[in-house]
């Protein structure tokens, strides 16, 4: 999928799921997408096991009862990482990836990520609301800065072009699940 297949994704999700929040709670929308979050730390002497598996997170599809699930490494340092990896993990999920246990490809993991920074910290949202520097992003997102600088570098290289339909689209949904506040 190319990067506005991808946004055209994120604006249905924020349709559907009325996200209406700069920063909003990434384990609430996980409920109501029916999507199972899994601590690391919650299986205590395995917890190593599942680092070695891979150190921030992964999802599944559980066969025996169908539902979509995400391990993720709770106790990461920064914290703030889990911001990253929880939306990255979403992506697959909603971009349709990772059907069989750790079969990413290198090009799942860039639409993942690509996801991950649109579903969660849209550039267009980002833009709109003027948060172009790196504390205004932490204290909105609550992300790590040197996620931040990445991110910030990304809208620098694509100011340059006309926003696209699907992106104008999301700040269409945006604006009116916040009934037009700015």
């Amino acid at each position: 999928m190319n990067r506005n297949e991808i946004i055209g994704v994120v604006d249905d999700i924020y349709e559907e799921y009325e996200i209406s929040e700069l920063g909003f709670n990434l384990i609430d929308f996980c409920k109501k997408a029916d999507i199972v979050l899994v601590p690391y730390s919650s299986f205590d002497d395995k917890m190593q096991t599942l680092v070695d598996v891979d150190e921030d997170g992964f999802n599944i599809i559980n066969p025996s009862s169908n539902s979509c699930e995400i391990y993720y490494n709770d106790l990461i340092e920064p914290s703030q990482r889990i911001k990253f990896t929880l939306p990255h993990e979403i992506g697959h999920i909603m971009l349709g990836h990772n059907q069989t246990f750790a079969s990413e490809t290198e090009e799942q993991k860039k639409e993942a990520d690509l996801f991950a920074n649109e579903f969660y910290c849209p550039q267009i949202l980002i833009i709109y609301y003027n948060l172009l520097t790196v504390s205004k992003l932490i204290s909105t997102f609550g992300i790590t800065s040197s996620y931040a600088v990445v991110l910030l570098e990304k809208i620098k290289q694509g100011m340059c072009y006309e926003y696209s339909r699907n992106e104008k689209r999301l700040l269409e949904i945006f604006i009116k699940n916040n009934n037009g506040k700015k």
